[in-house]
């Protein structure tokens, strides 16, 4: 049976979901059905847990291909396999754009921003666009 979609805010809970990526969170999880059979291919059981999410193999491979499922906290492919029992959970985006990690390698000057634009003053020599093959 589907769980209620939660906002996990317990360090708890939150740690079941290690394959959560950057900037994603657990929009949607639920108890794969026993009568699923252990070792079936992915695309069934996400289709068999969510039929109204996943009415079609082509949507639930998808939804796998682009990293959105995890079973038991970590992210899965197409080639996984999974059975009852096995906690499955949907990931989506919450926080808008890219996320930079680490130190820039040059200083960064921020001349103007605001919430739609940001004006860089960039470094003479430094390549915004990587080179043509």
């Amino acid at each position: 049976s589907a769980l209620a979609s939660s906002e996990l805010a317990a360090p708890a809970v939150r740690a079941l979901y290690n394959g959560t990526r950057l900037g994603h969170a657990v929009t949607f999880e639920a108890v794969v059905p026993p009568s699923v059979a252990p070792g079936t291919p992915l695309p069934e059981v996400v289709m068999a847990t969510d039929p109204g999410r996943f009415p079609t193999a082509s949507r639930a491979r998808k939804a796998l291909r682009r990293g959105c499922v995890l079973i038991n906290g970590a992210e899965v492919r197409c080639i996984s396999t999974a059975g009852g029992g096995d906690l499955l959970a949907l990931q989506a985006r919450v926080s808008p754009g890219f996320s930079p990690r680490g130190k820039p390698p040059f200083p960064v000057e921020v001349a103007y921003e605001d919430e739609s634009i940001a004006v860089v003053l960039k470094p003479a020599g430094v390549c915004t666009h990587p080179p043509a093959d």
